[in-house]
């Protein structure tokens, strides 16, 4: 089709008009304005069509869509169209100019995408926008936002994928508080991010590929984060901890929680940052955990970031991809809420490029009671990127919890178990690709819970205050040296098939009145109590 007749005008009825991908289309007649209950427009994939015609008399148009046509410019009367709600003006030749016309007439606008256009900047009436929801200017050449941004009260989602040219947002970008996605990945000459404190619900800023070389200060005064996505961010050395952040607050209405800490190929992290990152992980599986407990029905944790070797505070770990161990009596008591596990991966072709990496362990569980299986599986780690070192993954699914129920009905028993740790993947080429160097897992509890029964128990409870109040008193030990002298006691080498030193049994006991004799011993502990029971259990 190369032209609609000018009796289209007629179609006093006409609620949709679809001509997406008439590629001969040249051109609208004048007459389509005519058409007074006229909702949606569809014109993307006209690619041979370089003007549109007056537009003023469209009073009930709502959609749009102009992607992929050969328009030079936005016809300056898109400004009466007060009802219009959605505009994804994308993919648009540069041709087009580097300006959009006014926007103050848009009150209704709720999505406007100017992606890959030429703009070099947004006009700032964009404040006129009351409604606007989405804003997307991915693939631009702009050099900044305006200030008025921060009047978008009710914009929920800001892409600025591969503005390559952006090199800082505006303060005034503290003033979003309904801005739960703000994506920035591939803005490669942004060093710097402005405060973040007033983005009370941003859920998950994506700062992949940025020149950052530090995370914002004030990031964990954002209640409502839940993702924090930066691979690929060479520069970056110093990260916040994230332990400061609201918990988790279980609802039932909204049963999903989780965490990513994607910190993939950011070399240049230093021990106090990875410190952080793990200890700040540890904390957030055990909320999840017990989240899970009361209800909540699809917790999950995953985090990603370099380093080749494996946390201190893991209950068992080994080389290679499997462990096999016995649990002795009282492990999985009432207080056991779950395991995490991580893996050390080392990618053998340097110029393998990662898209997606899916772990999943293999578990079981044998006692005189009977026998079973339970699969442990991490949400898809998004590399999109050659891995250039040996990574750490560890992660927690709390998809599946039922075999808690029969490990803590068979808590008086000798448990035998072993775990494998295997990917998700179909291709076997793939798999010759990359290796587990070291795998581990470590057993969770609700030690608030422990505490109240076992006074022997508080040696470990708080540990993560007790850094806090270490750092806050000028402490000059890194997070990592911390927890090797804080928690571990005496270091020792590990073996993969037995339970560390570090796997302390009274994190586990309930309580000495549950009729249970425990093969314990006392040792000196470097704790605020003189002895602590630690238990040694060989294979």
């Amino acid at each position: 089709m190369e032209e609609l007749p000018s009796s289209i005008g007629c179609l006093s009825s006409l609620v949709s008009l679809y001509l997406k991908g008439c590629k001969n289309l040249k051109s609208i007649p004048n007459s389509i304005c005519e058409l007074k209950c006229l909702e949606a427009l569809h014109l993307n994939g006209c690619s041979n069509m370089e003007k549109l015609p007056p537009l003023y008399g469209l009073c009930s148009l709502k959609k749009l869509l102009l992607g992929g046509t050969a328009l030079v410019e936005i016809p300056p009367d898109i400004v009466s169209l007060s009802s219009l709600s959605d505009t994804p003006i994308e993919e648009l030749p540069s041709s087009i100019g580097e300006k959009v016309p006014p926007l103050y007439g848009l009150c209704s606008l709720k999505k406007l995408f100017l992606d890959g256009t030429a703009l070099v900047e947004i006009p700032p009436d964009i404040v006129s926008l009351s409604s606007l929801e989405v804003l997307s200017l991915s693939d631009s050449p702009i050099e900044e936002l305006p200030s008025s941004i921060g009047c978008l009260s009710s914009l929920f989602s800001l892409c600025l994928n591969g503005c390559k040219k952006l090199k800082s947002l505006p303060n005034s970008i503290c003033q979003l508080k309904c801005l739960e996605r703000l994506f920035l990945s591939g803005c490669s000459n942004l060093e710097k991010l402005p405060p973040l404190y007033g983005l009370c619900s941003l859920k998950g800023p994506y700062i992949d590929g940025t020149a950052l070389v530090e995370i914002p200060s004030d990031t964990p005064s954002l209640s409502s984060l839940r993702r924090l996505s930066l691979k690929n961010c060479n520069r970056l050395q110093k990260s916040v901890s994230t332990s400061y952040i609201a918990p988790i607050k279980y609802r039932e209405e909204c049963g999903e929680y989780g965490y990513e800490l994607n910190f993939c190929n950011c070399l240049n992290l230093d021990q106090n940052a990875r410190g952080t990152i793990m200890a700040d992980a540890l904390r957030r599986i055990k909320e999840l955990a017990i989240a899970r407990c009361v209800g909540a029905f699809y917790p999950y944790f995953y985090v990603g970031l370099p380093g080749g070797k494996i946390p201190e505070w893991l209950s068992c770990e080994g080389p290679g991809n499997s462990i096999a161990t016995l649990f002795p009596p009282g492990c999985f008591n009432n207080m056991f809420l779950g395991f995490v596990f991580c893996a050390i991966i080392e990618f053998k072709d340097p110029g393998f490029r990662v898209r997606d990496l899916h772990l999943i362990c293999q578990s079981s569980f044998k006692n005189s009671n009977g026998y079973r299986e339970a699969s442990f599986a991490s949400e898809y780690f998004c590399l999109e990127n050659t891995i250039e070192s040996d990574h750490v993954f560890f992660w927690y699914d709390g998809r599946d919890i039922s075999y808690l129920d029969w490990l803590k009905q068979n808590c008086d028993m000798e448990n035998e178990a072993s775990f494998y740790v295997c990917p998700d993947v179909m291709d076997t080429d793939y798999m010759t690709k990359w290796e587990v160097k070291r795998f581990g897992f470590h057993l969770l509890c609700d030690k608030v819970e422990l505490n109240k029964c076992n006074p022997y128990i508080c040696r470990e409870a708080n540990f993560l205050e007790q850094f806090k109040e270490t750092t806050n008193a000028n402490n000059k030990r890194s997070r990592e040296d911390f927890y090797s002298s804080n928690i571990n006691g005496n270091r020792e080498e590990t073996h993969p098939k037995r339970l560390r030193q570090n796997f302390f049994m009274e994190d586990y006991f309930s309580n000495a009145q549950d009729g249970i004799n425990y093969d314990a011993t006392m040792v000196p502990s470097s704790s605020s109590c003189e002895f602590a029971p630690k238990f040694y259990k060989f294979l």
